[in-house]
C-alpha cells in the first residue's frame, strides 16, 4: 500500500519485479489502512463481500505489518489470490487463506488448519516474514539458476504455455531484489503467474485508494 513506491502508473509486472514486500505503509495512511482494505473488498466483491472469510479480520493484516514489516496490502493480495478473495469453501473450512502447507495434487490432505481467520493471518504472516522476508530466512536468499532449473523440471504443469511463463520470469527472478513477489513465486507457488496476479490486486487496492481519497499523498 506504499503509494510512494507503487507509483501511479506502475504495472502489475513492475510491482511483481520491484516492490519490496517489507515496505511499511506511509505513516500518514496507517490510521486508514483497515478502512481502505475493507472498502476495496466491498467494491470488488459487491454483494458477495460477506462470503469473504477474512472480511471482518482485516486488522490482523495491519498487525503483521506493524510488528514484522510485511506490507499489509501485499499480504491481503496474497490471501485473495490463494483463496478466491476469501470465498473458497476449502480455504474457509480451514481458515487457511494463504494455502499454508498446501501441496499440489494433495492440497487439502496436508494444508494447515487454523482456529479462526485472525489466528491464520497472524500465524502465517509470522511464518512468511521469518522464512521468506527476514535476512537469513530459509527461503529469503537469491534464486540461483540451478534452483530455477530444478523448479522448472519438477513442476507438474511444466508444459506448453506454462513453461513459457517460467522462462520469461527467469530474467526477472534470478538476481532480483531479495523480497519481491517474483522471487517469492519460485519458492511459494507453482503457478508461474502467481506473482503477477498478486501484484494486480495490489494495484487495484492502490487505485481504489486514489479514486476514493482523491490524492496520493498527505
Amino acid at each position: 500500500m506504499n503509494f510512494d513506491l507503487i507509483v501511479l502508473n506502475q504495472t502489475p509486472g513492475e510491482v511483481a519485479a520491484l516492490f519490496d514486500l517489507g515496505t511499511r505503509t506511509p505513516e500518514f495512511l496507517r490510521p486508514r489502512r483497515e478502512a481502505i482494505l475493507q472498502g476495496y473488498l466491498k467494491e470488488k466483491l459487491g454483494a458477495r463481500v460477506n462470503q469473504c472469510g477474512f472480511y471482518h479480520d482485516l486488522g490482523a493484516f495491519c498487525q503483521i505489518e506493524d510488528r514484522l514489516g510485511f506490507n499489509c496490502a501485499a499480504y491481503l493480495a496474497l490471501c485473495c489470490e490463494e483463496s478466491a478473495f476469501g470465498c473458497s469453501p476449502n480455504h474457509k473450512k480451514r481458515h487457511n487463506y494463504a494455502s499454508w502447507n498446501a501441496v499440489d495434487f494433495k492440497v487439502w490432505k496436508v494444508a494447515a488448519k487454523f482456529a479462526t481467520p485472525t489466528d491464520s493471518i497472524l500465524k502465517v504472516g509470522e511464518k512468511i516474514s521469518r522464512l521468506y522476508l527476514a535476512d537469513g530466512g530459509k527461503f529469503a536468499g537469491p534464486v540461483t539458476p540451478g534452483e530455477f532449473a530444478r523448479n522448472l523440471r519438477s513442476a507438474a504443469w511444466n508444459q506448453g504455455s506454462f513453461q513459457g511463463w517460467w522462462l520469461r520470469k527467469e530474467a526477472a527472478t534470478i538476481g532480483a531484489g531479495p523480497r519481491t513477489l517474483n522471487r517469492m513465486n519460485c519458492r511459494y507457488a507453482s503457478n508461474p503467474q502467481w506473482s503477477w496476479n498478486i501484484a494486480k490486486i495490489m494495484c487495484e487496492v492502490r487505485d481504489y485508494y486514489l479514486k476514493t481519497e482523491g490524492r496520493g499523498g498527505p
